[in-house]
Formats: structure tokens, C-alpha cells, sequence
């Protein structure tokens, strides 16, 4: 059993011990077009199972040239941690989350030696 299947067994406990189950998360990502003005190709769908960490106020943009300084603006997100058994999520992948969809703003794998364990996401509120 790899690390990965380990973390996502972490995640399923995790979830009956708070009261229900590690939610699946169903993403979808945006088909690619070769150019800008093209239209979009078909959109592809993938699951996660994980965490819902609920709602936080981060500092900064998100973007990465922000100032490090704290007087940057405050924003909310969604916290969300998921499995990494399955497709990678990247910024721009959109995820339903409580009957509501979200932006994918920031992906953060924990990738301890180069492999991916988990990704704790930060989608729109």
C-alpha cells in the first residue's frame, strides 16, 4: 500500500470520527482550446475523497507577487484537503463542494521526497 492510499484511509477515519464520512469531491476542469479565441473542448470530471476545513480569512491575493507584509487585503476561502490517489487538481479546476461550486485558487501538495501525500486547496467562497 502506498503512502498515498495511507493518507487517503487518514482521511476517510478522519471523516466517520467528525461525525460522517470523507466527502468525494467531484472536480471538473476546463477542456483546452489551441487558441484564446477558440472555443472550449470538453470538460473532464474527476473524483476526490477528503476534508472540508471550512471557511478562513488568508492574507493576500493569492497571487505570487504579493508583499509579504500583512497590511495586504484579507480574503475567505474554503479550505479543503483531498487525496492524492487521483488526478492531480490544479488552479482553474472548478470542485462542488455542499451543493455549490467553487473556483480551485491555490493548490498545495505535501510532497515530502517528491511524492504527492495530499493537496490542501484553497477554493472561492
Amino acid at each position: 500500500m502506498s503512502i498515498a492510499s495511507e493518507v487517503l484511509a487518514g482521511l476517510q477515519e478522519a471523516g466517520v470520527e467528525t461525525g460522517g464520512a470523507a466527502l468525494e469531491f467531484t472536480f471538473t476542469r476546463p477542456g483546452a482550446a489551441a487558441n484564446p479565441w477558440d472555443t472550449p473542448g470538453t470538460a473532464t470530471t474527476y473524483k476526490l475523497f477528503g476534508l472540508d476545513m471550512g471557511i478562513r480569512q488568508v492574507y493576500g491575493d493569492g497571487s505570487a507577487t504579493e508583499s509579504s507584509s500583512r497590511t495586504s487585503s484579507v480574503r475567505r476561502v474554503r479550505m479543503l484537503l483531498v487525496d492524492a490517489t487521483g488526478t492531480a487538481p490544479l488552479i482553474g479546476d472548478r470542485v462542488a463542494v455542499a451543493g455549490k461550486t467553487h473556483d480551485v485558487l491555490e493548490v498545495k501538495p505535501l510532497a515530502p521526497g517528491g511524492v504527492a501525500l495530499y493537496y490542501e486547496l484553497e477554493v472561492s467562497t
